[in-house]
């Protein structure tokens, strides 16, 4: 699904320009959480990560997984 928002809005967005990886556990435990909180937690989403997509030291974009369960990510 296709969720498009400010990078103002996105709560990740100071640990993605750096390069980083950025999970939230809990989506309840968002002390200020923000539209792209939200609206994970109207979809169901528990907990999620995103891992930055970078060429050439720049991010290009991010990969995002979500789960809807508290704590829980699967890879494979």
């Amino acid at each position: 699904m296709l969720f498009r928002s400010p990078f103002s809005e996105l709560t990740s967005i100071n640990t993605i320009i750096k390069n980083k990886p950025f999970y939230v556990s809990d989506v309840t435990k968002i002390v200020n959480p923000k539209n792209s909180d939200r609206k994970n937690k109207a979809d169901g989403i528990q907990s999620y990560y995103i891992m930055p997509i970078v060429i050439n030291e720049i991010v290009i974009g991010t990969f995002n997984f979500g789960s809807k369960t508290k704590n829980y990510f699967a890879f494979c």
